[in-house]
């Protein structure tokens, strides 16, 4: 079909064709331009220097409170890094099951909110790791810690009001924050779904809102705050009988639809000076199938491959590992020097925040009540 070239084999080597994606993502296809010249090389340079082992890992992360809010998709790329950190393999069939495994993905578990709402979608998991840092990598991490959490965001007519108390207590907390929000607040919007992305029905004003607060209130005034780009193709209801190519079709329209928010996303991340993990080139209304276990959630592989990306953008992040004026170089360069030049960190530096970091907080000695 006229879709057909773009098909790619089953997504077995994560780090292997990654280079190659950008070139067949669903935008590019369709005339458009999801990212900037510049993000996309970034992103693809990062990516091109191999996948951070666990080490390295703990080395990038070590010191610091990291939390990750999101719906299922976030939840699972949560799991998957949690899971990669305890055992060093690449996920399990178990980091895609809502619930997780206690002892592997979570210490802990909570519900944030008591508004009426799903249970799943009240999840509050927090896990730790102890004296991370590796003898011959990173001695100056040796009795460092890394403590992560996650906070569930979805059923947003329920939750409306429970969300300036959890944005406090996750700004006053965390060091690291990487936020999303898309399929579950937007998804029902007019025009959400619409062919046309110059049709925003509505979608835009909604979203700005929404994504805005979190900037302003969890995002920006962490002292390295991410905003994870949304991954096609969204959640549609299959109509029966669909054949193979309707479908297709469908998804490239529901996809129209996510890259509308993500150009208004990415514009409102750069007018508050925040970080970027663009996740929005590695799937396509064509290789759903193969990346993901339900046409939503990334498969085990490519949730790697985002958190590879999360990972190598903190370690050349200025805000967490600023660089000697005299040498040049940042303290995360030396967790990686064994690796040889060819994975020598990027010259180019990260741009400044455009506010000044806030110092860390002790950790809350239980779940968030509101």
């Amino acid at each position: 079909d006229k879709y057909g070239h773009l098909q790619d084999d089953k997504y077995a080597q994560p780090l292997v064709d990654v280079n190659e994606m950008t070139s067949t993502t669903l935008a590019l296809t369709m005339g458009f331009e999801p990212v900037e010249a510049h993000e996309r090389e970034r992103a693809v340079g990062l990516n091109s220097r191999g996948s951070v082992s666990r080490d390295e890992a703990l080395c990038v992360l070590g010191g610091w409170k990291l939390a990750f809010l999101g719906d299922s998709v976030t939840r699972f790329q949560y799991f998957n890094l949690m899971e990669f950190l305890q055992t060093g393999d690449l996920g399990s069939k178990y980091a895609t099951k809502s619930s997780g495994s206690e002892g592997l993905h979570f210490d802990e578990s909570f519900e944030w909110t008591q508004r009426p709402s799903e249970k799943k979608h009240k999840q509050h998991f927090v896990k730790r790791f102890h004296r991370v840092g590796n003898a011959t990598i990173c001695p100056d991490k040796a009795n460092s810690s890394v403590v992560a959490q996650f906070w569930f965001l979805a059923d947003w007519e329920t939750i409306g009001d429970d969300l300036p108390a959890l944005y406090e207590t996750v700004s006053r907390w965390a060091d690291v924050v990487v936020y999303n929000v898309g399929i579950w607040e937007i998804k029902d919007v007019p025009g959400y779904k619409t062919a046309d992305p110059d049709d925003k029905a509505g979608v835009q004003a909604h979203y700005e809102a929404v994504v805005s607060s979190a900037l302003a209130k969890v995002v920006g005034p962490a002292r390295a705050g991410y905003f994870r780009s949304t991954s096609c193709c969204g959640e549609t209801a299959k109509p029966e009988d669909e054949t193979e190519s309707e479908s297709i079709e469908r998804f490239f329209q529901s996809a129209l639809g996510v890259w509308t928010i993500n150009k208004v996303a990415r514009r409102l991340v750069d007018e508050a000076g925040v970080g970027l993990v663009d996740v929005w080139p590695l799937l396509s209304p064509t290789n759903l199938r193969d990346r993901t276990t339900d046409d939503v959630h990334p498969v085990p592989h490519l949730y790697h491959v985002w958190n590879t990306l999360l990972l190598w953008t903190m370690a050349t992040d200025d805000r967490l590992y600023p660089r000697d004026p005299a040498t040049g170089e940042r303290p995360s360069d030396a967790y990686f020097d064994r690796r040889g030049d060819a994975y020598a960190p990027s010259a180019a530096p990260t741009p400044a925040p455009s506010r000044a970091p806030t110092a860390p907080s002790p950790a809350p000695s239980a779940a968030p009540t509101r």
